[in-house]
């Protein structure tokens, strides 16, 4: 009773103290990005939001000509990464003839660099709002749209591969040995067995096989996504520093879909995946053509097979993914239990 009792003091206590903390962190941000961007024309900075990996967001604006843009900034090692790998994908991208197609949905780098601790990205405003908040009543169009995105995406640059024994470390033993790391237990615990299992079969079942490979935004959800004001169609895809040149189209469709289950039922994406893994996994008309897009090119003797494949090679990407951008959530207990472990109990 009286922890409950604390909890209920300290809770107003302790969002004071973010509070605080937030309004003085955007305060200092705004001077270091109000000096970074001096020598680059007069900007109007607007509203500092600060990401899950410490990256702070401003939308800013040209006082000279009105231009509206993006600007990212942050102090944190892993932060100035994900700037780096994000201003590499988008100017590659750019430069990608056979994506006329889609190259108006992706954000124009239009300035970066860094200046001690600081690192910066500026890139061309894009139209229209994150998606998500539209999910409950228009998830088939965004769905059906984002899913097109990322076939065209992929489907224009992908190149037909054999699985070589660089591509199953890549994609299984070294997401396997960070699973390993994460979860602990010794020789013979549930979870060493399970993932012993893992990895024999999925080296059994896509070593020397031939898959195509493309690019991939490698982070397409909801957020992510911008659609434009009422019932407008998709305007743009942001944040591209999960981006890869050589993935597996299954990455983009079924972070897609399953993510925007996890949005609408408030769930943690480990449990989406578990259901993805059960003995009947059902997909809705809506989800159905994305999941086929994205699974119908891996090895296996039946769609189930390829789906379950294509679930289990998303899932560990995701963990090394996650681990990268934000490792002090990743190796939560709780994150952990919910996302790692009660995955392994599926298997």
């Amino acid at each position: 009773m009286m922890d409950r009792r604390l909890r209920r003091i300290a809770r107003p206590l302790t969002r004071s103290v973010r509070a605080g903390a937030g309004r003085w962190d955007a305060a200092s941000v705004r001077r270091q990005a109000d000096r970074l961007l001096r020598d680059r024309g007069e900007w109007e900075i607007g509203p500092i939001h600060r990401a899950k990996n410490g990256t702070r967001i401003a939308r800013i604006r040209s006082t000279t000509d009105a231009r509206e843009a993006v600007l990212k900034i942050t102090d944190v090692p892993d932060g100035a990464t994900g700037l780096t790998r994000e201003r590499q994908a988008l100017t590659r991208l750019a430069a990608e003839s056979r994506l006329e197609g889609v190259r108006a949905l992706l954000p124009e780098v239009l300035d970066s660099g860094s200046d001690g601790t600081w690192s910066y990205l500026v890139q061309r405003a894009l139209p229209g709002e994150p998606a998500t908040g539209r999910l409950p009543s228009e998830r088939h169009r965004i769905l059906s749209e984002a899913s097109a995105f990322a076939a065209d995406l992929h489907g224009a640059t992908a190149v037909p591969r054999v699985v070589s024994a660089a591509d199953v470390e890549e994609w299984i033993e070294r997401p396997l040995a960070v699973l390993r790391g994460l979860v602990g237990g010794g020789r013979g615990s549930r979870e060493a067995r399970a993932l012993d299992r893992l990895t024999s079969e999925l080296e059994g079942s896509l070593a020397g096989s031939t898959v195509p490979l493309g690019w991939i935004h490698g982070d397409l959800w909801s957020d992510n996504i911008l659609v434009g004001v009422g019932e407008g169609a998709i305007t743009g895809i942001v944040d591209w520093d999960s981006a890869s040149q050589a993935g597996l189209a299954v990455h983009d469709q079924l972070h897609l879909v399953l993510y925007a289950r996890k949005v609408l039922a408030d769930s943690e994406i480990g449990t989406e995946i578990g259901r993805a893994l059960g003995s009947e996994p059902r997909w809705d008309a809506t989800e159905l053509p994305a999941v086929m897009a994205g699974t119908a090119t891996l090895p296996g003797p039946d769609e189930a097979s390829r789906v379950q494949l294509g679930v289990l090679l998303y899932w560990l990407r995701l963990v090394e993914m996650n681990l990268a951008r934000q490792p002090r959530t990743t190796r939560n207990r709780r994150w952990l239990d919910d996302n790692v472990r009660a995955v392994l109990a599926c298997l």
